[in-house]
């Protein structure tokens, strides 16, 4: 009776092993996209994030201030009427951004085809001119300011 106890608690174990590491699988998908910017140059990117550069108030300098620090996302944020969306970049199909009108707006396409149009939105920083597109390319490290990225076309999805 013994032996039996030990192997269904062995089957067990290794039953919750596998579902803890398919778990951890599914979360690390490298998000991939064709980054055009404003001068209708195009780029892929691998490993894409949206970064600012905000403050860490978690410390403060001798005297006052705070240090710099960047912060990484895998989503957008969207001012939608008086709502504030959070996007998902694995939802996304693409992003189309005006950067020449008074209100600075995108329109996300989503997978499922549904469009949701608003005004892009910091989680820290207030200028977009501290908002970066990062990742890596074929021949480097990728960085572009937020605000000089015409459209973001995102490609299918990659295992890491």
């Amino acid at each position: 009776m013994k032996q039996k106890t030990l192997s269904d608690l062995s089957i067990f174990l290794i039953l919750m092993s596998s579902l803890a590491l398919m778990t951890l699988a599914s979360e690390s998908q490298a998000i991939s996209a064709v980054i055009t910017d404003i001068a209708d140059i195009p780029t892929v990117v691998d490993n894409l994030t949206l970064s600012e550069l905000g403050f860490d108030y978690n410390y403060k300098y001798i005297g006052g201030g705070y240090p710099s620090k960047w912060y990484d996302y895998n989503d957008m944020t969207i001012k939608r009427g008086e709502s504030t969306v959070d996007v998902q970049f694995d939802k996304i199909k693409q992003i189309e951004f005006d950067w020449e009108n008074e209100n600075k707006s995108a329109n996300i396409t989503l997978d499922s085809g549904t469009i949701i149009f608003g005004k892009p939105l910091s989680k820290n920083s207030v200028e977009f001119g501290s908002w970066f597109i990062k990742g890596d390319t074929d021949f480097g490290s990728f960085e572009i300011q937020l605000n000089k990225t015409k459209n973001i076309k995102f490609l299918p999805t990659k295992e890491t």
